[in-house]
Formats: structure tokens, sequence, C-alpha cells
């Protein structure tokens, strides 16, 4: 019997599903409601006898291999490492990959500097951060005193050049030196629990920057992980809403206060991948963001992508220039309690927010962009109804009509690329920079030019969109990878386009200039004929 037929020996399928869907007897098999896609009647089942599952809403199957990827966002080995543990079964046959075990053993290693030596680390956290050891045992919070590294590489045969592979060693004029000395260490865990990088915030105001993060690896993609969602998970499937932050301490903090759904993203923005992981788990997201300009513009460009994905956005208002952290430390918890009462749906947030008529009509024609994402007609209709009542005006939004193809569907090459890149802020600043509107010859293509070369966001853009080209862009990006790797790809993609592009208008101008010479030869001819007739 090989490894995987033991696993699904020693498993029940029912019980490993049942902790992620509520599942009743139906017969010979389990019910429930389908934990990948929003429904109210329950079509997602489970055949104890067979190991499979099915949904005959949205056609999700498999067997508990193919389940525990999706729900958990994994690769084949680590629901393999998963369900191995589950089952009490030794994997030999396949090795975790080394440069994940040997961060959670580093991990491990400074958190116990941290418990167990005095520290200036330590001191802060208790003292100034009012954290208690189970807070700092739950993240696993640790310190990085100068040489540490080097004891531990020691002990496990570990090379310089590894080690810079990891992000941990950096080559200087004076040899290498260990990128987060003297750094309190946030570990950045998996979804299920193993250490992928680290953040690491200064102790010493003397230095800077204040924080910083291991570089993204092909194990670690900062815009793919989300800090505490590892801790956050169990409380996020139970209530299928989440609160996200801006930072490590605020997440912390909120942990403490008792809102254990809490996660922030990793020093980058919110991308589209974030919210598509949230999307397995979520139907509502609360944002407590600071409420300074950056906070509030940073808050509204995350609005668009989780209602696009089917979670509603709410909006969570602090007193400005104040952050969960801050509220704990001096006390004020009622005061994050309060504010998550009062949180405000997007729709009710934006029409508040408009201070006149002018505003007003700004702020319905961005909800009609935004509610024109969702592919969920309910839930267009849900907040159509709300922008109605709230502000006395039809949007008019249709439902999605499938199967309805047509010439206009069809976006052109140069548009597409166009499209995927200014989902970047570096690749966006290349366009505003390097592209001029009249090397295209697509008239939508120029538009978007001429809205990025103005320093609008692809955000901004949106909300002048109408329904029908905002519908085809989204179902456009849905089939784009927003990883750091596919942004490479399209800078490379953007330059031989620029290229191109510059080469065509040259051969056009050419052509041109040639017509005009010829037509202007045979102008002369003409003229010559005229003064010396035969």
């Amino acid at each position: 019997m090989g490894i995987i037929d033991e696993i699904l020996e020693r498993i029940d399928p029912v019980d490993v599903i049942g902790e992620y869907v509520h599942l009743e007897r139906s017969g010979k098999e389990y019910r429930g409601l389908c934990p990948f896609h929003t429904e109210k009647t329950p079509s997602f089942y489970v055949n104890p006898n067979t190991g499979l599952y099915h949904c005959f809403g949205c056609g999700a199957s498999g067997n508990i291999f193919k389940f525990i990827m999706d729900i958990e966002g994994v690769d084949f080995k680590e629901a393999l490492r998963i369900l191995a543990k589950r089952a009490g079964v030794e994997l030999t046959e396949f090795k975790e990959q080394k440069e994940i075990s040997v961060l959670t053993k580093l991990a491990d290693y400074l958190h116990n500097i941290l418990k167990n030596t005095r520290n200036p680390a330590i001191d802060y956290l208790k003292n100034k951060r009012k954290l208690k050891l189970r807070e700092i045992e739950i993240f696993k919070l640790g310190y990085y005193p100068e040489g540490a590294l080097r004891s531990f590489m020691q002990k496990e045969r570990l090379s310089s050049a590894f080690m810079v592979n990891l992000g941990l060693l950096r080559e200087g004029r004076s040899g290498f030196y260990e990128v987060f000395k003297g750094r309190l260490i946030f570990p950045i865990f998996s979804e299920t629990g193993r250490v992928l990088g680290f953040g690491g915030r200064v102790l010493d105001s003397s230095h800077s920057p204040k924080y910083i993060n291991s570089p993204d690896s092909s194990w670690y993609k900062k815009g793919r992980h989300l800090y505490g969602f590892y801790q956050a998970k169990a409380r996020i499937r139970e209530t299928k809403e989440v609160i996200i932050t801006e930072g490590y301490m605020d997440v912390i903090a909120m942990h403490v206060m008792g809102f254990t759904n809490t996660v922030a993203s990793l020093g980058t923005s919110f991308t589209e991948e974030h919210v598509r992981l949230l999307s397995k788990y979520v139907e509502k997201a609360f944002i407590l963001f600071d409420m300074d300009e950056a906070g509030k513009k940073a808050a509204e460009r995350v609005v668009p992508m989780l209602f696009k994905w089917g979670i509603v956005p709410y909006m969570i208002e602090l007193e400005e220039g104040k952050d969960p952290a801050e509220l704990y430390e001096t006390g004020n918890t009622l005061l994050i309690s309060r504010a998550l009462e009062n949180a405000k749906d997007f729709v009710e947030y934006y029409l508040n927010s408009a201070k006149n008529e002018e505003e007003k009509i700004k702020t319905l024609r961005k909800l009609k962009a935004i509610i024109a994402l969702s592919k969920d007609d309910i839930l267009k209709g849900v907040f159509i109804d709300r922008v109605r009542k709230i502000s006395g005006v039809d949007l008019k939004v249709g439902v999605s009509k499938k199967n309805k193809k047509s010439r206009k569907n069809v976006l052109s090459a140069d548009l597409k690329i166009l499209l995927a890149a200014a989902q970047f802020d570096s690749l966006r600043r290349f366009i505003r920079e390097e592209f001029e509107e009249n090397l295209f010859y697509d008239e939508e293509a120029r538009r978007l030019v001429k809205e990025i070369k103005e320093g609008r966001s692809f955000e901004e853009v949106f909300a002048f969109l109408d329904e029908e080209t905002s519908r085809r862009y989204v179902e456009f990006l849905e089939t784009i990878d927003f990883g750091e790797e596919s942004k490479k790809y399209l800078e490379m993609d953007l330059r031989k386009k620029l290229e191109k592009l510059k080469k065509e208008r040259i051969s056009s101008k050419r052509a041109s200039l040639s017509e005009i010479v010829r037509l202007k030869k045979e102008e002369m001819g003409e003229n010559e004929g005229l003064d010396n007739p035969e």
C-alpha cells in the first residue's frame, strides 16, 4: 500500500471536510453549503464510501487531497503533509522544501532567545506594547541579537550562500552582514503554520528603515500571503468575516483585544491574490486603516477588489491619528468595539463622504462601476437597492448576460497588456513616462494611456467606465496572475511593445513622406508638361 492509499484508508473524508463545512446526513451522503461559492441552499455533497465530494452549484469536485489544496490554497505536497500528519502517517518519500524547514527552525531559535534572555525586544513588547507571554507565543515573536545567525548556521551546518538565498545575509564591501540584526522578529506563517520569512522592527530609533521584510522568493510572495492569517483562520472560517489592518502590531493588538479574525498585508498594498485567498472563507471584510489621506486612499483601493470577489466591504473609522495598537496600549479597547459596531458598508461610507452635488455625482459613478464588477446578480440587486435607499438614485446596473458575444467584447492585444500592467505602481509609472497616446491605433488603449498619464489610479479609471467596459476589463483581469514573476514578464512585454510601436510609427511616417514626395513629383511633372507643351 502506498502513502496516499494509506492516508485515504485512515482518514474519514466527512470528518475532515466537516471541519470546514457544516454537514448533515442526506440519505447515503452528507450535505452542506459549498465553501467554494456563496449559496443559501445546500448543494455540496460528500460521499463517505467513495471519499469524493461534489457541488451541484459550482461544479467543484474531487477527493480529500483536492479539497485541502483548494480550501487551504496549497500545493499537493503541502496537502499531503497536512493529511499525513492527521492520519499519523510518516512521510519518508517527500521532503519539505529545505528553505521552509530552515526558516521554521530559525523562528523557534529566535523565539527562544526572546523568551529566555534579557534583551531589549522583550522589554519593548511587555512595557511599551503591554503584551503578555501568551500573545508573544501565539505569534512566535523573536529577537535577533548580533551573532545569533552565525551560531544557528554552525549548529545546522548551513552555508553563507544558502543564507543569502533566504534573505538573511547580504554581501557588503567588508563581507557578509546580517539583515535582521538587532531587530524584533515577526515570523510570517503559511496558511498551514510553516514559516516562510520574517518581518523585522528596529528597537533603536537611530536605525532605518523602521520595518523590513524578507524578499519575495519561490516559496514566499508578499502579494500572496497575509500576516496573522494562520492565527486568524479558524475564527475567520467560523464568522465568515475578516478585519483588515495595516501592520504587524495592529494585528497582534486586535487579537489580544479578542478580535482574532484580523490580518494585514506584508509591506505591500492589498492585492488581487490576497482577496482571492480571503474569498474562500469570508462574506464581509472590515477595513481598519489609518484615517489620514494615505490610509483612506489605500482603503478605497481595496473596495472594488473585495466586492468583485463577492466580499462586502465595510469601513471602520477610528479617531484620526489613532491605530488599534495605540488604542490597546492606552486601554481604549471600547473604542474599537464601538467603531466595529458603527462600521458602514461601502455604499453608505462613500455617499456620506460626498460633501456636495458634484461629489455625489462622482461617487454614484464610482459605486455603479464597483457594483457592476460583481458576477452575483443577487448581490448586485441588494446594493443597487441600498444606493437607491440612501441617495434616491436608481443606478440601473444590468444583470450579467451570459453567452452574449460581439465584436466589441473583444479586447485588443494592446489594451490587454496595458490593463495587466496598470495593476502595478511601477509599471503604471513606466507607461506614464514612456508611452504616448498617439502610439496606439486602438481607441480604448489610447484612452487608458491618457488616464494613466494624468496620474489617475486604476481604481479611479474604473470609476468613469461604463458598465459594459468595466465588465469586459474585469473578465480579462481575472485571467491574469498578479505575482512578482508576472510583473517581470509584463515589464519585458511593455518594453517590446513600446519599441514595436515606435518602429511602426517611424515606418508609417516614412511611408507618408514617400507618398507626399511621390505626389509632389507627379504634381511637378504635370506642371512641367503645362509649361513646356510639345
